[in-house]
Formats: structure tokens, sequence, C-alpha cells
């Protein structure tokens, strides 16, 4: 993120100094041997204030690009990365700013999938943390440190589920239609409220994934191959389409 109204100043001031370096080269000729001397100190002077804002938009670049790193998105695993199959560990010491930093990088990283919730698993942190967004708009972030769920319905209904760690593929889930969690928000505030529908599911979804589980594993056992063989054929056909042709000489 690049602070706008600084590089829009240093640029004024550039064009400023330029034009002013351009009507003394222009009027040069003209000039009498004392003005020649006021006209050098005056490049002189113009040359180093334009040192200075060079130096000063330098060090405001590098700054900017260790903000945008800080930013950078994860990488999201996908089958069949055995990471994915780790049992995630309980956040221990509460939701500490490295905990929120995660949760941050998750974010960003789950809404260019795009996606509407992700695990920290996911993205290889092997810990309870989930985060999640389920609105139209993308503007209503949720984060779960350590959740659990307290009481699922005995009522499960089908969702046709997808899951970014497994591309392109989708099928019916069968899952409680309701469920009451407990979970430590992003303050790291004990949170206990109940979930239905959409956010039913989806939270079922994250929590597996802390288990080592995907979807798939949901699916009859001759689906799972289906799925797996049509995404090992994805992978291969992608490979094929980026690797350079070489030609032998």
């Amino acid at each position: 993120m690049f602070r706008n109204g600084f590089n829009l100043s240093i640029s004024f001031k550039l064009t400023i100094f330029s034009l002013s370096l351009g009507y003394i080269s222009a009027q040069k000729s003209q000039f009498t041997e004392l003005s020649s001397v006021f006209c050098v100190r005056g490049i002189q002077f113009y040359y180093a204030l334009l040192v200075k804002l060079l130096v000063q938009l330098s060090v405001n670049l590098k700054s900017n690009r260790k903000e945008t790193v800080l930013m950078a998105l994860r990488e999201i695993l996908t089958v069949p990365d055995p990471r994915l199959r780790k049992v995630s560990a309980p956040v221990r010491g509460g939701v500490t700013e490295e905990i929120r930093t995660l949760m941050n990088d998750m974010l960003e990283t789950m809404y260019a999938a795009p996606g509407i919730g992700l695990a920290a698993i996911q993205i290889g942190v092997p810990l309870r943390v989930i985060v999640m967004d389920l609105s139209e708009e993308k503007n209503e972030p949720r984060y779960f440190v350590n959740p659990e769920i307290l009481s699922p319905s005995d009522n499960k209904v089908p969702f046709d589920e997808g899951c970014l760690s497994v591309p392109e593929i989708n099928g019916d889930v069968y899952r409680s239609d309701y469920c009451k969690i407990r979970y430590l928000n992003y303050s790291g505030e004990e949170v206990i409220e109940e979930a239905q529908g959409l956010f039913a599911v989806c939270i079922q979804h994250e929590m597996d994934h802390l288990e080592g589980i995907l979807f798939i594993d949901h699916f009859s056992r001759l689906r799972r191959e289906q799925a797996l063989k049509k995404l090992r054929k994805s992978k291969q056909e992608s490979r094929s389409t980026h690797t350079p042709n070489l030609v032998a000489a």
C-alpha cells in the first residue's frame, strides 16, 4: 500500500524544479558573468534539494515495499499434500499479535482465492484457527480460534460443497443443519453462539480441516476415487500447458 499523498507531493516538487532548471538553461546565454555565478549557485541549490527529495522517495518506497511483503498472500495447499492430513494443535497463550497476523494473512488469501472459509492448516500452519466471510460484499470477516462444536443437531441435510484445497471438485455432503459453537474471537474473547444454514455447514467443513479431514472423505469410495482421478488429470493438463517447449539444437 503506497501513500499516494506523499508521492503526489514529490511529483509536484520535481515538476517545479524541472521547469525552473529548464528556464535557467534557456536564459543562460543572456546572463552576464555575475548572473552566471548566481545561476551556477542556483543550479547547485536545486540539485541538492532534488537529491534530498529522491532519497526521501527511496526510503518511502522501501518502507512501503516492506508493508506489502507483510500482507503477502499465502500459498493454499492442495491434495495430495500430506500436510492437509495433520491434526491441528490448539493455540496456546491466547490470541496474540502473531495469531492476528496469521488470521489477517488467511483472510487476504481466502478473499483472493476466492473462497468463503479457510483453515490455517490449508496454508501449512497446523493450528486450530479458522477465518470466514459469508457476506456477498465480502466485508463481514469472522475469526475463530480454538473452535469447538458443542451440540450438533441430529438432523443432517445435504449441501453441495467445494474446497480451495480440492479445486474443481464439488459434491453433496450431509451435515447437521444446526450446531452451537464456542471459540475465541479476534480480540481473544470467548464467544458461544448458534450456527445454522450455510454458517453451520461452513464451520463444520472448516473444523474437519482441523482434524485432517477433507470434504471428499464424506463421499462414497467410488465417488472419492473419481474425484481424485479428475483432480490428477487436471493437474497434469495444467503442468503440460505451462511447460515450455524445448527444442534440441
